[in-house]
């Protein structure tokens, strides 16, 4: 007997066969979905380490968190390719309808591809840490090694998603497992759109909300991330949860990491620093994913360029409409709290910068550039929308 699956097209599964291909992802799926979890918390928390400490040694607790991911990454997919290729016959026999072919060994799909970026992810570790030995501390976010680790990251985390994403499509609807594996997608998808916001940080900062420039970087990737997860998850809520779940993330790492003590190891100090200095307040992302639910939930027949062009221009104007006041009320007094930690500023901040004087940076510098990066923002909007309902219908057939 063998399982029939393919990336395009219908599959049978018999009861036995389903239960010896799915065992292989049983304990595997929810492990990569904690590794995905544990590097993007990794990643804000290496950069809150930077701002309160500053450079340490390799083996510093942001750095375990982010190799950590990798490690366990490669660890699960190594467990399943060894049983899909040399486990037990009726495992093997099973897994051949559920997986691809590479260089001998037999896997789903999504585990060559986690395993690569995790693979990419522990290469750039020894790199880095022979970058800041010889150059100091990173004056910008994408350094070369860093680069290698983004890299590493989005192959990562793009791999858990197929892997989740092919056990949940060869799951029987209305099954505890399939339920399962689409609370842990609304999850993965959640922790993407954690991590290109942190890729993009320098752009998001409250100082540069009143940009062009801020918006278009969001429409950039945060529409197509949401996208993706409406047409590959098909729940009502999909984007409220997904977008949920970066919210309460960024909360609890604003709110938690003050409570711990820090002190500069690295100069030139310019601010006093006593505490981990915690990442920005969350983009108010919420509101835009629940009216896209809504929308969404509400049109079944459009066609996706239909659902593009509103669901992409509802994004935007609906996250101006929040994120530009809101924007005013994190550089006024009122934000200067624990709650909303406006007034909390890395060592090397320097007090003549923008942030600490809770201005506004023009970008643009004229008011032509500003309309300009404003159409450019709605246009990527549409734009990555549309490529995102494309990308998640292929993953609504993705088998192996």
């Amino acid at each position: 007997m063998q399982l029939e699956a393919s990336l395009d097209g219908a599959h049978v599964v018999r009861p036995a066969e389903a239960e010896a291909a799915t065992a292989l992802a049983v304990a595997v799926v929810p492990l990569c979905a904690l590794a995905v979890t544990s590097t993007a918390v990794g990643m804000h928390w290496d950069i809150c380490w930077h701002q309160s400490i500053g450079r340490d040694t390799f083996w510093s607790p942001p750095h375990l968190a982010i190799q950590f991911g990798a490690v366990l990454t490669g660890l699960c997919c190594l467990h399943v390719l060894w049983r899909a290729t040399f486990g037990a016959a009726q495992v093997r026999v099973a897994a051949r309808g559920a997986s691809v072919r590479v260089w001998g060994l037999r896997g789903p799909l999504g585990v060559f591809v986690a395993g690569w970026g995790g693979v990419a992810m522990l290469t750039s570790a020894p790199f880095d840490d022979w970058w800041h030995n010889t150059y100091g501390l990173d004056v910008k976010v994408l350094s070369p090694p860093h680069a290698v680790l983004v890299g590493g990251i989005l192959v990562m985390q793009s791999g858990v998603l197929l892997l989740v994403l092919g056990e949940r499509n060869r799951t029987a609807p209305d099954t505890l497992a399939h339920a399962r594996h689409d609370s842990l997608l609304l999850h993965v998808c959640g922790m993407a759109l954690t991590c290109y916001l942190v890729l993009t940080l320098e752009l998001l900062l409250p100082s540069y909300m009143h940009s062009g420039l801020f918006f278009r970087t969001v429409a950039l990737g945060v529409p197509l991330l949401l996208a993706v997860t409406h047409r590959a998850s098909g729940q009502r809520w999909a984007c409220t949860q997904a977008v949920g779940t970066y919210t309460a993330l960024m909360l609890l790492l604003v709110w938690v990491f003050p409570l711990f003590p820090a002190t500069p190891r690295l100069g030139p100090v310019y601010l006093p620093v006593s505490h981990l200095v915690p990442p920005p307040f969350p983009l108010l992302l919420i509101a835009p994913a629940a009216l896209l639910d809504v929308l969404l939930s509400r049109v079944p027949g459009w066609s996706d360029g239909r659902r593009a062009f509103w669901g992409g221009t509802l994004f935007l104007v609906s996250f101006a409409l929040v994120q530009w006041p809101f924007a005013d009320f994190l550089m006024s007094p009122w934000a200067r709290n624990p709650i909303f930690a406006a007034d909390m500023f890395g060592y090397s901040t320097q007090p003549s910068s923008y942030a600490y004087r809770h201005l506004f940076h023009d970008v643009e510098g004229t008011s032509e550039r500003f309309v300009l990066n404003l159409a450019l923002a709605w246009g990527l909007s549409v734009g990555m929308f549309r490529l995102g309902l494309a990308s998640g219908a292929w993953l609504l057939r993705l088998r192996r």
